[in-house]
């Protein structure tokens, strides 16, 4: 087939300028876009499978970037009682969400940043989870590696006392006439999560009053997820904080283990005890997914040609007992 004009479903950029050819090449540099369609177009991907029996409990069942038809399968088993549904992201991620959920905050797209945005702060390494983000956002960052309360606090002070002998980052900010603060994944260190984000996100709010404005962004893989949870629950998904019996797709840096893993990327056995290849979103099914600034929902379509079928998540997950009590 000749190559195709697709979103990517891979990463929360969702990059829409990508083609993509049945043997899975890309036309951009993007290592997780390049493993992950090569692994989605494998024509005989190996199963590490396990018999679950019907489940007699609460299944313990962790997720994060999954579709919207994915989404609604999990929120409906969430609903009727038969999973409890949580969501794996790092600690940086949960006291970040949990900060702006006290203190609020003030965001953008990442056009608006593009747009607008003189100067653009990384905290910790962006790429690493979204390789094509500064080529997205079309800028050099001012980057700088994984920060601690401490170092936050003496550069806020800096920014906000008008000290005259502040460092190159210090300076930057203070030249911003628009800032965007970027976070990354793993951007504040071990044990001081919860009073950096606090701080940051204190911060930048506070900036905003000032004569700069100041954003806050942080691109959450899980937005379609807590999006759809929300809306069928009334619930705010918690974070995965112990091993489960079930993960849907690859597992983040640092996730716990699970008994059994439906699709994404085989981790071996450390991390998913069974392993079970499964259909992926915009690859072997049309379906849709939000970005990960919460801001747009984008068409996955289906690559019609060259791709073998295999089976969809919902379609294991009733193999393993969960739809058995509801409408198929």
């Amino acid at each position: 087939m000749n190559p195709l004009a697709i979103v990517c479903p891979f990463c929360p950029l969702h990059c829409d300028d990508l083609l993509v050819d049945k043997d899975g090449e890309l036309n951009v540099a993007c290592s997780i876009a390049s493993q992950a369609f090569a692994a989605a177009v494998e024509p005989n991907p190996i199963a590490r499978e396990a018999v679950m029996p019907p489940p007699s409990g609460v299944v313990r069942l962790a997720a994060s970037q999954v579709s919207l038809s994915e989404a609604r399968d999990l929120a409906g088993l969430l609903r009727t009682g038969r999973i409890e549904l949580t969501v794996d992201e790092t600690p940086t991620q949960a006291a970040l969400r949990a900060a702006i959920a006290r203190d609020g905050n003030i965001s953008a797209t990442l056009g608006d940043v593009r747009k607008h945005a003189n100067v653009v702060w990384s905290v910790g390494d962006c790429t690493a989870s979204m390789p094509r983000i500064w080529e997205r956002v079309g800028c050099d960052p001012v980057i700088v590696d994984a920060i601690g309360a401490n170092e936050l606090a003496d550069l806020v002070y800096e920014i906000d006392s008008g000290a005259t002998q502040v460092d190159t980052l210090g300076n930057a900010l203070k030249s911003a006439k628009y800032l965007a603060v970027i976070v990354s994944p793993s951007a504040f260190r071990s044990g001081e999560e919860t009073v950096t984000a606090e701080l940051l996100v204190r911060a930048v709010l506070r900036w905003n009053q000032a004569s700069r404005r100041a954003v806050l962004v942080s691109l959450d893989p899980a937005a379609m997820l807590r999006s759809v949870a929300g809306w069928h629950t009334n619930l705010r998904l918690p974070r995965t904080t112990g091993p489960v019996d079930v993960r849907m797709g690859t597992p983040i840096t640092g996730a716990y283990p699970a008994e059994l893993q439906i699709g994404g990327i085989d981790p071996g056995t450390p991390l998913a005890a069974s392993y079970v290849p499964a259909a992926v979103a915009g690859v072997h099914f049309a379906d849709a997914i939000i970005r990960g600034d919460a801001t747009v929902t984008l068409p996955l379509d289906k690559i019609t040609a060259g791709v073998n079928e295999r089976r969809s998540g919902r379609e294991i997950l009733d193999a393993c007992g969960l739809f058995g009590m509801n409408e198929k």
